[in-house]
């Protein structure tokens, strides 16, 4: 101490060299990273909360062999746009005009951010090299799904299991596929019919319960042909109790909810439009739910459905969600192929406002990954 209060430190403790190597994270797939792949953007500026640690015991993964891969490439560089919004992003400078024309900045008031409980994005997944099989009950009956990758976050953190997906090179132009042929998770339906699908499953314990009753999914999905009715984009719940879910219903898209209380099918909410949703672009679809219990539901931008929701359920409540799917419903009997392909979900802790939602719509529309790609054809002499 004596030392120390003079201005003396002891010297610095010599390494060891044969202590032992440092824990070495797993050897994911280049996707994995945003350096290294075409991550999708945020969905706005709000900032990530902050990962702890990776996981303590990860699962070995390969990179898979490529299917279809068109030939055509997307470009290597972001436009200006996006270069700018980057720039704004990441703190960059600019050029200030000269003193005698300057005008002193003045404060923006900064809206307080809501939390982001879960931010998928389907450029960083680490396919199985071993896929495990898992019994699970369906409500109905017992049936084998196969766990084929995660879809993990920048850390290598796995956020999202992928169930019944065949392992393939995932084109950022073209997302994750929910049905057709890269699919093999089967299923008969309560109407004895055989269907396929895979999924995307969430632990819902850890991402889709909210501090209160507000809560906001936003995804960016593109479908390959009409969803079918009971084609289930997005479902979070318990049963019936809780539930939380984006689907097509008999000509209508619907944003459907349930009270934790009097969590029966004859109590579920639902604010609809009747309307398909578009064909092969990248959608941006919200679902909000407000601390009132009020429910909107937003297609690229627009309002397409609003209502009072739960707030017409005298005394509801919402509890613990157990259970969370992207691509099908809670019971897959009572479920129908989700003709879509899924680029990002994120789940916020509270209602996104209007400014929010358009902003999720503007990134998902000016982003170069989205836009069609086209082809250079050959010279023909028609003459």
């Amino acid at each position: 101490p004596d030392a120390l209060l003079m201005g003396c430190f002891p010297s610095k403790p010599k390494r060891d060299p044969k202590a032992a190597a440092p824990h070495m994270a797993p050897a994911y797939p280049q996707s994995a990273y945003p350096h290294s792949h075409g991550q999708h953007p945020p969905v706005y500026e709000y900032p990530q909360p902050p990962h702890q640690s990776r996981p303590t015991a990860p699962a070995a993964y390969y990179p898979p062999p490529p299917v279809d891969a068109p030939t055509d490439v997307a470009p290597s560089a972001p436009p200006l746009v996006q270069q700018q919004q980057a720039a704004h992003r990441w703190g960059g400078y600019y050029t200030p005009p000269p003193l005698d024309v300057a005008v002193p900045p003045t404060s923006v008031p900064v809206a307080v951010p809501l939390r982001n409980m879960l931010s998928l994005d389907c450029n960083r997944i680490g396919w199985l090299a071993a896929p495990s099989a898992d019994q699970v009950s369906d409500y109905v009956y017992r049936r084998e799904v196969k766990h084929t990758g995660h879809v993990i976050d920048d850390l290598g953190n796995q956020v999202g299991v992928i169930c019944d997906i065949t392992p393939h090179q995932v084109d950022p132009a073209e997302g994750l596929p929910l049905s057709g042929k890269a699919t093999f998770g089967k299923y008969v339906t309560d109407g004895n019919s055989e269907e396929t699908l895979g999924c995307v499953e969430i632990n819902a314990g850890k991402f889709c319960n909210a501090t209160g009753v507000a809560m906001t999914v936003a995804l960016r999905v593109k479908l390959t042909k009409k969803l079918q009715s009971e084609g289930c984009l997005f479902y979070a719940g318990d049963g019936w109790c809780n539930h939380f879910s984006i689907k097509h219903h008999r000509g209508e898209t619907r944003f459907e909810a349930c009270p934790g209380n009097e969590g029966k099918w004859n109590s579920r909410v639902e604010v609809a439009a009747k309307m398909d949703l578009p064909v092969g672009k990248v959608l941006s679809i919200v679902a909000v739910l407000q601390e009132t219990g009020e429910m909107e539901l937003w297609v690229d931008g627009q309002r397409a459905a609003t209502g009072p929701g739960l707030k017409n359920v005298n005394g509801f409540e919402i509890s613990q969600r157990h259970e969370c799917f992207v691509g099908r419903w809670m019971r897959p009997d009572q479920s129908a192929p989700t003709h879509a392909s899924l680029f990002t979900l994120d789940i916020f802790d509270g209602a996104m406002s209007e400014k929010d939602v358009m902003a999720h719509h503007s990134c998902t529309a000016n982003n170069f990954m989205y836009k069609p790609r086209y082809q250079t054809p050959p010279v023909v002499n028609f003459a």
